[in-house]
């Protein structure tokens, strides 16, 4: 199709470049340095996923949090009076990822190997049109190391002209298979870490209407995540 997604689009969480230059991280994010805010509660939920080649491991999130398919955990957009799944939407998934969309609206056809490394990857998703991804830094995972990013749907992105409807961004073998975006400005936070010689992608993602005090549940969900050794 000959309509593009606007590169350039000011979303709700700020992550925009008009200059091509990378947006800045906009949320903490584990690392060696020290953990993101807020830490896991007493009143968090434990749930097991098992993942092969990766190894078991826990996380844990709120009690409005529900675990779907074995690699996806879900905030109940309904959980709060008045709520719509259209505007609270938020998750956490795992993932293998195995290739890239080159261009996430006109996707048919643009896929390529990121090559192995958690380096390679944060590379080529750094370098994807209209995302506006932020720096890559380093980042850790109940000690795996890796390196963070974010990046974002554009606000005016209109998915009714992408090929079939759909707003792309990787494909996988473990978790899931085909990672599209959900809705135009959506901001995903993307932890790219090595466990044990694996690569492993956690994907989390809010919508722009998402109060910001329910964005801070992805932190400790990611805090409270625990590899079996």
């Amino acid at each position: 199709m000959a309509t593009r997604v606007a590169v350039c689009a000011v979303i709700a969480a700020g992550l925009a470049s008009c200059d091509g230059a990378p947006a800045t991280s906009q949320y903490p994010h584990a690392s060696s340095a020290g953990g993101a805010s807020p830490e896991p509660t007493a009143d968090m939920v434990a749930h097991t996923f098992s993942l092969p080649p990766f190894p078991s491991f826990q996380a844990s999130a709120p009690r409005t949090w529900n675990a779907v398919d074995g690699w996806v955990l879900n905030r109940d957009p309904c959980a709060d009076a008045g709520c719509t799944e259209e505007d609270t939407m938020m998750a956490v998934m795992w993932w293998r990822v195995t290739e890239v969309y080159a261009e996430p609206c006109n996707w048919q056809g643009s896929t390529f190997d990121p090559g192995q490394t958690v380096t390679d990857l944060a590379t080529a998703l750094s370098a994807v049109p209209t995302r506006n991804a932020s720096e890559p830094v380093p980042t850790s995972v109940d000690g795996a190391q890796g390196l963070y990013l974010e990046w974002s749907v554009p606000s005016d992105a209109d998915f009714a002209v992408c090929d079939d409807g759909i707003f792309e961004s990787w494909t996988g073998d473990v978790g899931g298979t085909d990672r599209y975006q959900q809705a135009p400005g959506q901001v995903d936070r993307i932890w790219i870490v090595d466990v044990d010689g694996e690569r492993l992608v956690i994907n989390a993602f809010f919508l722009p209407a998402t109060p910001e005090a329910d964005r801070r549940e992805i932190d400790a969900v990611i805090n409270s995540i625990e590899f079996e050794r």
